[in-house]
């Protein structure tokens, strides 16, 4: 009879108890990085609605949606004011939120006469832009806004009644209304506690009622064309050039916007 071999059965019980933890780790990690249906609703819909759209106001014939995505990498701190105030002004009026000024603050702005014809201009209290600059994107402060040669819009900050002034401004506007972008969500995903949304981007023309999906703003990759309906042609998805937008998630459940990234 063989002798009983206590140091292989030591070993084999290690081994087993090695396997056990890896695979209690693994398990605790597929939980930790999984993204609630919750979440995932409101990372998209936060790139969808704004993150998306952070260069609109450029004149384009896109709109200035196609800025964005000259680039192959964007992170919070490339951003400049004008594209930081507009899309935060864009979610103030989208949103239940009180950003008014006081009549008080309206009659000092008019008799300062600064600015001219306020009727022109949309007006926004400071506080509730800054708040949603921090929420959206974790910048505390932003006061002065330079002007930009092909910008459409004029945007000042005044220090004296705290608001935030915009106005359509004379730059020619470029936009062509048979112009405009699509996009189609690929993924959504948790990782080192931030998500990343995946997004495939497609340039749009519609030629009397002929469209036509393309890779590049310019038109030279065609993907698909002769289409009677604007509707992202999913079953090529693999063709049109595919972008990250990493998001960080607060501590009050707040998606603010930390990077752009082309994928290669």
């Amino acid at each position: 009879m063989k002798k009983f071999d206590v140091k292989k059965l030591l070993v084999f019980i290690l081994i087993i108890a090695v396997l056990v933890v890896i695979a209690v780790l693994a398990i605790k990690t597929v939980k930790k990085d999984k993204v609630k249906p919750e979440e995932q609703k409101a990372a998209e819909e936060i790139v969808t609605t704004y993150f998306q759209n952070i260069s609109r106001g450029y004149s384009t014939i896109y709109g200035g949606l196609d800025v964005l995505y000259s680039h192959d990498k964007v992170t919070s701190e490339d951003l400049n004011e004008q594209e930081i105030v507009l899309t935060a002004t864009s979610y103030l009026d989208d949103h239940d939120v009180i950003y008014t000024i006081g009549a008080e603050a309206m009659e000092g702005l008019e008799k300062s006469k600064l600015y001219g014809n306020l009727n022109l201009y949309s007006i926004y209290s400071g506080s509730s832009v800054r708040q949603t600059i921090k929420d959206l994107f974790g910048i505390e402060q932003i006061n002065a806004v330079p002007s930009s040669s092909n910008y459409l819009y004029d945007i000042y900050y005044d220090n004296t009644y705290d608001c935030y002034l915009i106005k359509r401004n004379d730059a020619e506007d470029l936009r062509d209304d048979n112009a405009s972008m699509d996009y189609s969500i690929i993924s959504t995903e948790s990782k080192d506690g931030k998500l990343e949304v995946v997004v495939a981007v497609a340039y749009v023309y519609n030629d009397e009622g002929n469209i036509t999906y393309m890779k590049d703003p310019n038109g030279k990759q065609v993907v698909v064309d002769k289409l009677e309906k604007k509707e992202f042609p999913k079953d090529k998805i693999d063709e049109f050039d595919k972008y990250k937008f990493t998001l960080k998630v607060t501590e009050d459940n707040k998606y603010t916007f930390e990077s752009m990234e082309k994928l290669k």
